[in-house]
């Protein structure tokens, strides 16, 4: 735990399992939902646990649907979180936990493959998706997919594609509403791009 006015770190308690490539979400509640990753196999993919930082620990919650590694989540507007990995180098159906119920549920279907689903939540309550990697059929041929996510239908919807492909790159949402993409490594060339690219809703 980092506590900011004293600049220290503390020995929080112990994870129930310990977790690489896995998804970390604040709640409105201020506890944080730890789900998926890849550390002991099947054990860890379908798994998730909330910590509780008032008590300083971890609990069981409901598990996830699909067996899911290399995760990213984000909190939606109604408190729900919308949480996408990937199982076998392939996108597995994005999926809602609600923190009410501690249940996952489907949360619609993509319209491209997404490999390592990077997830940016817009001001006005969309979701932009953006891949990793090239993935799977159907596969875009002018660059990584992206796609808006919608909550209130859960419907995805194909904006496109980010130029050139790139992997771990990062995507931020900034206070007018863009968000903004950068850094990564490229196949295509340079390998390390120097550009930046901005996505305006």
């Amino acid at each position: 735990m980092f506590n900011p006015s004293a600049g220290a770190f503390t020995v929080a308690a112990n994870p129930i399992t310990p977790r690489i490539d896995d998804a970390a979400v604040r709640m409105n509640d201020g506890r944080v939902l730890i789900a998926c990753g890849d550390a002991k196999g099947p054990e860890t993919w379908k798994s998730a646990e909330i910590y509780d930082p008032k008590a300083n620990s971890f609990s069981r919650t409901g598990d996830i649907l699909d067996s899911l590694y290399r995760c990213h989540a984000t909190l939606l507007s109604d408190g729900k979180i919308l949480l996408m990995g990937v199982s076998s180098f392939q996108t597995k159906q994005p999926e809602i936990y609600d923190p009410r119920t501690g249940t996952f549920s489907p949360a619609g279907n993509l319209t491209y493959e997404i490999g390592e689903p990077v997830l940016s939540r817009l001001n006005d309550g969309r979701v932009l998706v953006t891949a990793n990697f090239l993935t799977g059929y159907p596969l875009r041929t002018d660059g990584l997919s992206a796609e808006d996510y919608d909550p209130s239908t859960r419907t995805f919807n194909s904006i496109g594609a980010v130029p050139p492909e790139r992997d771990k790159y990062t995507s931020t949402t900034l206070k007018d509403g863009s968000v903004l993409i950068a850094g990564g490594t490229s196949g295509q060339g340079p390998l390390y791009p120097s550009t930046a690219l901005l996505y305006c809703p």
